[in-house]
């Protein structure tokens, strides 16, 4: 990292991670507010086997939940790309993507597909909604178009990142 601030008071148990396209910024112990456009909101963050994880309550695609409950060891990281999800709720999110990508690319959305895509063809698929509880007793959603959450630009095509996770 360029620079990972630790911010002045009394320490708490925070890690903020503003992550951009090219670059991005680590904050220790809080957040720098002049960085964000809104208060912030937080998770619990558990370690598991393989890092930092957290849980979701729930994943919506194009506004439809695809899977309830709570998803466990959904796994944090600030190096990888894409998303492994549990396979009931992968296999879930792909059908609902599916009905959408299918149509516009004339190819189902899957492992290892990459498609050249207009923005016309990203504006036709549908926005993903990672809902994660809170740290009182209610829920934090954060909805994102396809072209920032399920598919990455990899040159002068879009690839699928999400992933089948297993169990």
């Amino acid at each position: 990292l360029a620079r990972v601030p630790l911010l002045p008071g009394p320490s708490r148990d925070v890690v903020a991670v503003e992550s951009c396209e090219l670059g991005g910024t680590m904050w220790l112990g809080g957040f720098d507010t002049t960085a964000a456009s809104g208060p912030a909101d937080y998770t619990p963050l558990a370690q598991g086997a393989d890092g930092d994880e957290v849980s979701l309550a729930a994943i919506q695609v194009a506004a439809t939940t695809v899977t309830g409950g709570t998803l466990a060891h959904v796994l944090v990281s600030t190096n990888l790309t894409g998303i492994s999800l549990p396979t009931a709720a992968y296999n879930a999110a792909v059908q609902r993507i599916d009905t959408a990508f299918q149509p516009t690319f004339g190819k189902s959305y899957g492992p290892n597909v990459c498609v050249t895509a207009t923005t016309t063809d990203l504006a036709a698929l549908p926005s993903l909604t990672l809902v994660f509880p809170d740290m009182a007793s209610g829920t934090i959603s954060v909805t994102v178009p396809a072209s920032q959450s399920y598919l990455q630009k990899s040159g002068s095509e879009y690839c699928a990142m999400l992933f089948n996770g297993g169990s």
